[in-house]
């Protein structure tokens, strides 16, 4: 049962709260002692009633402190968030404080000495500033009624017990502080420049999704992590300006017609040097958050995007076909982890392994957490493993070598000192999905800048062509015509149960017809043992070129560059292979008569 006990006047020498008697009321705390254990990954919400105050609360008296006790051993995974009778949430504190452990005697209010919670470290004992302000809740509404103090487990492995908490109304309620004078001595500008914008640079791990990813019949799940590796924190604030769909709504509304959540619109916050310590600021609108009910905090929308992809010859891989698409990934910004503890997570553009002591300006930042600020500061990054993830469906894919390709910010909103680093490609060799019935095959004929292409494949139930110049059709056997001449790689997908795929060179010279005739290519045995032969036909006397490449086209070795006589050609390629891991690799056998592209098995 709960215990509530009216307590008036109590904690103001410690607040120190205003009040003068006279006409003004009376401050009044009101207390609940019921301990309640707090369990993984679930919610849970304490009434208190209040009753006896003035019907409205304001600026002159209102709502003053909230404190309580709780025990967790790893309170990072903690929100804890305060409901008052119009339903107006705030949050108290979320993901703050590390793998530390407590809050013991812990007060939040807006004159909090030992500053703001959300860049204190666990144990919490004292008075702190909560993420969100106490005097959103001093709006005017009449306190009254019941309040719930809710607390919500985002994580498994850690529990804890909530063991009491109160909450205080006073006469002039502490205001908000004043945003302090931001200094970091330490921030450097690129090459020791004077003034700079200090951006964040947001990218995607490899090394996380290679790590953890776990494949089941029909689904790929993976984790994901996006470090920071800029010279500046990525910040986001919440304003006041919320709407469902595009209807402006009051940012106190809980959930949108229909069920969706509401939409809060954030401004991300670039922190400037300019030629001493003291920075400037300014903001710009990055699109919005809103309330994940699962994990029980806010949720900045879109940050990440996943998907399995087939590799094509540009080296940019979210150009790739998408053959199964993950969920649109969206993550409260917090410090989970740092650059040197999760060696490996974090890489420049040259692929370079970076930690704490190669990132300049690593760890400054103000703002990280689960509630309306949040934030990771350079040389930091948040992580969501794979079972906090929706998987990739792989009802319609093959067994084989694919790409799982992640994406931070894929819709740019954000600002940062690089835009063209945000993603990352990672193989992966699908073993527990379906086999197909035959594979995807085609030949062509050239004429000019026109090309007629014939689908040799089994009979599918859908095709997919991307003629490599940006166009695609769904033909069965298209004719397709180029504005230009030159070189283009035609890749076409076949799905019958579930995809498989091929891909040829096709150059196109404007003038002369041109036939591509089937080669023939094999290689034996395949899988690659010992001693294997490739063994291929040439209609005419040809300059022959055979090459292996891997699956994104990257030539490996060239096998064989000569010219040849017409006929079958037999040819071992005994030790060629030593060098090379195991996987899927292409060799591709080139000449006047086309290209002829098979996979082989090491």
């Amino acid at each position: 049962m709960c215990r509530f006990v009216f307590i008036a006047n109590a904690f103001l020498p410690f607040l120190m709260l205003s009040g003068v008697g006279g006409s003004e009321a009376k401050a009044q705390t009101f207390y609940d002692s019921t301990q309640v254990p707090i369990l993984d990954t679930t919610k849970f919400c304490v009434s208190i009633n209040v009753s006896g105050l003035p019907n409205k609360i304001d600026s002159s008296f209102g709502l003053a402190s909230v404190c309580f006790n709780i025990t967790h051993t790893f309170v990072a995974d903690v929100v804890v968030t305060l409901r008052s009778p119009d339903s107006t949430v705030i949050t108290l504190a979320g993901g703050v404080g590390g793998a530390g452990h407590n809050f013991t005697n812990t007060c939040l209010a807006m004159n909090g000495v030992n500053g703001s919670i959300a860049n204190s470290n666990a144990p919490f004992t004292g008075i702190f500033i909560p993420q969100q302000s106490l005097n959103n809740l001093n709006n005017g509404q009449n306190p009254n009624g019941a309040w719930k103090f809710c607390i919500s487990d985002t994580y498994f492995a850690d529990t804890g017990s909530l063991h009491n908490f109160n909450i205080t109304f006073a006469n002039n309620p502490p205001p908000d502080p004043l945003p302090p004078a931001v200094l970091c001595a330490y921030c450097s500008c690129v090459n020791s420049a004077d003034t700079c914008d200090l951006l964040p640079d947001m990218t995607a791990s490899a090394l996380c999704i290679q790590q953890y990813h776990l494949e089941g019949p029909g689904n790929l799940q993976i984790a994901n992590a996006t470090p920071n590796i800029g010279r500046g924190p990525i910040e986001i604030h919440a304003i006041d300006s919320c709407f469902c769909d595009t209807v402006p709504v009051p940012c106190s509304t809980t959930i949108c017609p229909g069920g969706n959540p509401v939409k809060h619109i954030i401004i991300q916050r670039i922190y400037q040097r300019v030629g001493n310590d003291t920075l400037l600021h300014y903001d710009r609108v990055a699109g919005h958050m809103s309330y994940h009910p699962t994990h029980g905090h806010l949720h900045t929308d879109h940050w990440a995007d996943y998907s399995l992809r087939m590799a094509t010859s540009n080296p940019d891989a979210t150009t790739w076909p998408i053959v199964g698409q993950g969920t649109k990934q969206s993550f409260c910004l917090i410090n989970l982890e740092d650059c040197t503890n999760a060696l490996g997570y974090c890489k420049d553009s040259l692929d370079s392994t970076l930690t704490m002591a190669t990132i300049p300006n690593a760890g400054f930042g103000l703002y990280t957490g689960c509630g309306l600020d949040q934030g990771i500061y350079p040389g930091y990054l948040d992580v969501y493993d794979a079972s906090l993830n929706g998987p990739i469906l792989l009802s319609t894919i093959c067994n084989g070598q694919y790409y799982i390709v992640s994406i931070t910010d894929p819709e740019n909103k954000f600002l940062e000192s690089n835009e063209n680093n945000n993603w990352v490609s990672v193989p992966v060799t699908l073993t527990q999905q379906g086999a197909p019935s035959g594979t995807a095959s085609y030949n062509y004929s050239l004429n000019g800048l026109q090309t007629a292409f014939t689908n040799t494949s089994p009979s599918g139930n859908t095709y997919l062509w991307n003629f490599g110049d940006g166009n695609w059709d769904t033909a069965y056997s298209p004719v397709h015509t180029y504005t230009a001449a030159g070189t283009y790689t035609v890749s076409l997908v076949s799905l019958n149960q579930c995809f498989t795929t091929t891909s040829q060179v096709v150059v196109i010279t404007g003038m002369d017809e041109y036939h591509q005739v089937n080669l023939t290519l094999h290689v034996y045995p395949n899988p690659i043992t010992q001693n294997p032969e490739v063994m291929y036909y040439l209609p005419d006397n040809t300059n022959v070129i055979l090459e292996l490449t891997d699956l994104s086209g990257r030539k490996l070795e060239t096998l064989i560059h000569e010219k040849q006589k017409q006929g079958l050609h037999k040819i071992s390629l005994a030790g060629k292979f030593e060098k090379f891991s195991s996987g899927v690799y292409l060799m591709n056998l080139d000449c006047k008569f086309g290209r002829n592209t098979i996979k082989i098995i090491k």
